[in-house]
């Protein structure tokens, strides 16, 4: 005769892992560089500008930009376009007003004078610090066309075109 044979499971408590599971590095610089923001300058190199310090991933800054044959302003091609926003129409930059207006020239990429350079040149810059924070100055064009402002640069280094006449 066979018994009947009863088993109770054993009701034990699951263990938990006290160690968190290490975070990518990757992930952790992300999650470190999420907060956006500017600083009005004291007019160390350039009038009527401020900084913008924003988190720098492989698609770039967040930010769209624009570029014309003809300079804005002196030899600064390039200029604040519009935000770039997620498929819900958001972005973190715009909610905290990054850049003061839509229009504004872009003068820097951290303190490397954009004079003279291309769209392309200037992508590459900002991609070079992807993962990190970028510094981006701008021009602020209410301010700056608010006065009657001879340069952008408030010491201007670059050379003056000297006309050298010979005589016979």
């Amino acid at each position: 005769m066979v018994l009947p044979f009863l088993v109770f499971p054993r009701i034990t408590e699951k263990e938990t892992d006290t160690i968190q599971k290490p975070i990518s590095k990757i992930q952790n610089k992300r999650n470190s560089l999420l907060t956006h923001y500017n600083i009005i300058n004291d007019r160390e190199a350039y009038n009527d500008s401020y900084d913008v310090y924003l988190p720098a991933y492989d698609n770039g800054c967040g930010l769209r930009f624009e570029t014309h044959k003809l300079p804005y302003v002196e030899r600064y091609y390039v200029c604040f376009e519009d935000y770039i926003r997620d498929v819900n129409g958001y972005s973190e930059a715009e909610e905290k007003k990054i850049v003061m207006n839509f229009g504004d020239v872009l003068l820097s990429v951290d303190k490397m004078d954009t004079e003279g350079k291309t769209m392309q040149e200037i992508r590459c810059m900002i991609l070079y610090k992807s993962n990190q924070m970028v510094q981006l100055s701008f021009l602020n064009k209410i301010w700056f066309n608010s006065y009657d402002r001879d340069s952008v640069r408030v010491t201007s280094d670059t050379w003056k075109k000297v006309s050298i006449i010979w005589y016979c």
